[in-house]
């Protein structure tokens, strides 16, 4: 849902209920990152048999959706909120920047338990998660070199990205 947030907030793109803007579309692109970090690193450091009923799924998928919502409201109508995250003529700010190094370090560390689990027999699964969170630490590393949100550094960015997610839905 946040990816979707993100997609249809890109400058250039008509308004989704607000104007659309590289800062909206920066808000719903790291907060689509940090929950994917979170969801990692749970799957990383977890163990991977919960003896969980069905409606606790339920209810770990309504709050992730609640979550989303309130994402969702504050990116578009309490904008402010939110630190800055690109100016346009100058690029990135401190924070983007700074908070993309510390996803980058939450795939790292995903990255090497999943490789650990790899090398304690866990299998395949392990092998494609650790491949992922590696290729999301790489895009993740491109996401602080760019100037314009069309550069060469933000479309590699993007194609690691969905190059991870490949890695990810192999493994799932």
């Amino acid at each position: 849902l946040l990816d979707v947030g993100h997609t249809l907030s890109y400058a250039g793109m008509p308004d989704f209920v607000t104007p659309a803007d590289t800062e909206k579309s920066l808000n719903f692109w790291l907060a689509a990152r940090t929950l994917a970090a979170a969801a990692l690193l749970s799957g990383a450091f977890l163990p991977w048999r919960i003896s969980g009923r069905r409606w606790q799924r339920g209810w770990l998928l309504l709050a992730s959706i609640a979550l989303a919502g309130i994402v969702f409201y504050l990116a578009l109508f309490v904008p402010q909120l939110f630190p800055r995250t690109f100016i346009p003529g100058q690029g990135l700010t401190r924070f983007k920047i700074g908070y993309e190094y510390f996803l980058i370090a939450a795939y790292l560390a995903a990255g090497f338990r999943f490789f650990l689990r790899y090398r304690s027999g866990e299998g395949q699964i392990a092998a494609s998660l650790f491949a992922g969170a590696l290729i999301s630490a790489a895009s993740e590393y491109l996401f602080t070199l760019y100037g314009d949100v069309t550069d060469l550094y933000n479309i590699g960015g993007h194609l690691l990205k969905v190059l991870a997610y490949g890695f990810f839905y192999r493994g799932v």
